[in-house]
């Protein structure tokens, strides 16, 4: 007969929590490094702004923004190449693998035996468990 698996606290670490904030800290430092990147190119344009000369200012600032908008731009695509609902799966694909790997691992079938006072008749019982409880002792 298989008795109820044992999960200790490290194993639920293992297979469950960790994969899942390993996930999230992958994210996070994607998310990071694009704010580095936008940082720089802001500073970028900060210094090419206060290069422009008085003589032409108002053609360099527009041209200088326009450069700032298409970088920005090109870091936003990089990060978000397209519009598509990312499935839970692909996004923590490291927790997915790891709980169904588990889970797979566990018996299929696992069959407890009852205590005997769950066939006997008891004063709360309503008339129909009273019925079938000794068909219980049957089967």
């Amino acid at each position: 007969m298989n008795d109820l698996p044992n999960i200790t606290k490290e194993e639920l670490e293992k297979v469950f929590v960790n994969p899942f904030i390993d996930s999230l800290k992958q994210e996070i430092d994607k998310q990071k490094i694009m704010l580095v990147r936008t940082e720089q190119v802001y500073q970028s344009y900060y210094e090419r702004i206060l290069r422009v000369d008085s003589k032409q200012s108002l053609n360099k600032l527009i041209n200088e923004t326009d450069w700032l908008k298409s970088s920005l731009y090109d870091i936003l695509e990089q990060e978000f190449p397209e519009r598509r609902e990312i499935p839970f799966s692909e996004e923590f694909e490291s927790f997915v693998t790891s709980s169904e790997t588990y889970i797979l691992e566990q018996p299929k079938i696992i069959k407890r035996e009852q205590k005997p006072e769950r066939f006997k008749k008891m004063a709360d019982d309503k008339s129909q468990f009273l019925i079938l409880k000794p068909l219980k002792k049957l089967a």
